[in-house]
């Protein structure tokens, strides 16, 4: 009896909020169960204050396991890359030293794991040796004023052998002094590889999964009389930059994209909640405008959302991140942000989210979400919310 008398003081009400909605409804009802309820309450609400603000991020792309290359809806991409050769016997060490090695072939091979753009159009670049120290754990776009390079193009013979394998030759003067480099402990900065302004899509190449090659470089070498032999190393360090040729819409949608990256802080405001609240669900759901949305292949196509912690974009609660899943069977990313909900119930300040792409060092996927001031009401961002009133 006295739990069935307590049960009876426990009031649940559920209430569903959308940003967007002409008519309420009893969707998330069933997740509380019959018996615990004595009342059920919805309203729901046409118009959640929300805004949203696109800006740059910064990633360190050295920690990715690809590098992009190649140029595609104002989005270009340059790859750094240095070969370390260490591991060499002591007789060819030698031999470098005595200057008795030439160079007969020095061939860079890179596997396509990723594309976006048009397949069957212009792919083409440009190879330049390094002269500026860089360090791969540490560069940014931000290092780009800073960097040298020869403006001589050191490569030839580029490739494509079943539409995945890419191959181009460098200068062997290029690769003996490499190897040189290696036998007098001395540095070398490695290349840096640049699009032409006539390609027309951007290529991931696999750099550190054991799926597929790395990025390889193959040198073949003698010693006239002696001996032939190869070398063949993976890359060591490796990055690439991507850049925009163009500035951020400012068309009131939400722009995510990888490489760059592109963010977004995003704040929907919240009704007055008792602090005895329990959120039990809190779907975030954006709408995806297919038109100017482009992504690759193959595509994660998922978001995820960082809680705010201030007024910076920059500063976010980093110790987790909810993931916002594309839909299946609609044109929408949702997730349930309850727990961010749940804290701003609690007391904590409100300061919106920052979204981006869940793996923005991978892909250069292009996703334009319909922002709140969208002609269609009904794909603007929305929040629902179902909560019960604890005891």
């Amino acid at each position: 009896m006295y739990f069935k008398f307590l049960r009876l003081l426990i009031l649940p009400v559920i209430f569903i909020f959308y940003s967007c909605s002409d008519s309420p409804s009893l969707v998330g009802s069933d997740l509380l169960n019959p018996e615990d309820l004595i009342e059920l309450n919805v309203t729901s609400s046409d118009s959640l204050t929300q805004s949203s603000t696109n800006f740059y991020g910064d990633i360190q792309t050295g920690s990715a396991s690809l590098v992009m290359l190649g140029n595609f809806n104002s989005v270009d991409c340059s790859v750094m890359a240095r070969f370390d050769f260490n591991y060499m016997e002591d007789t060819l060490l030698t031999d470098l030293l005595d200057g008795d090695i030439i160079i007969n072939s020095a061939t860079v091979s890179m596997v396509s794991v990723y594309t976006v753009g048009e397949e069957s159009g212009t792919f083409d670049y440009t190879a330049h040796e390094i002269t500026s120290d860089w360090g791969w754990t540490t560069f940014t776009k931000d290092s780009l004023t800073k960097l040298t390079y020869n403006a001589q193009d050191i490569s030839s013979n580029r490739s494509v052998t079943d539409d995945s394998l890419y191959t181009f030759t460098i200068d062997n003067s290029i690769a003996l002094k490499w190897l040189v480099s290696e036998a007098d402990s001395s540095y070398n900065n490695g290349i840096v590889i640049k699009p032409t302004t006539n390609s027309n899509r951007i290529v991931g190449f696999n750099c550190s999964s054991t799926s597929y090659p790395a990025m390889a470089i193959t040198i073949a070498y003698e010693k006239p009389g002696v001996y032939k032999d190869t070398l063949y190393y993976d890359v060591s360090n490796y990055l690439y930059i991507a850049n925009r040729q163009n500035s951020i819409p400012d068309d009131g949608n939400i722009h995510i994209q990888g490489g760059l990256p592109i963010r977004n802080r995003f704040k929907i405001e919240i009704p007055n909640l008792s602090v005895s609240s329990k959120i039990n669900r809190a779907e975030l759901k954006f709408t995806i405008d297919t038109l100017a949305s482009k992504y690759g292949d193959p595509t994660y196509g998922s978001l995820k959302a960082y809680f705010l912690t201030s007024e910076n974009e920059i500063e976010y609660d980093s110790t987790a991140y909810i993931v916002l899943y594309k839909s299946s069977t609609e044109n929408v990313f949702s997730g349930n942000i309850a727990s961010y909900v749940q804290r701003w119930v609690n007391g904590e300040a409100n300061y919106g989210l920052s979204i981006s792409d869940l793996y923005e060092e991978e892909d250069v996927d292009y996703w334009v979400l319909k922002g709140g001031n969208s002609a269609v009401t009904d794909e603007r961002p929305k929040l629902k919310i179902i909560y019960s009133i604890k005891p």
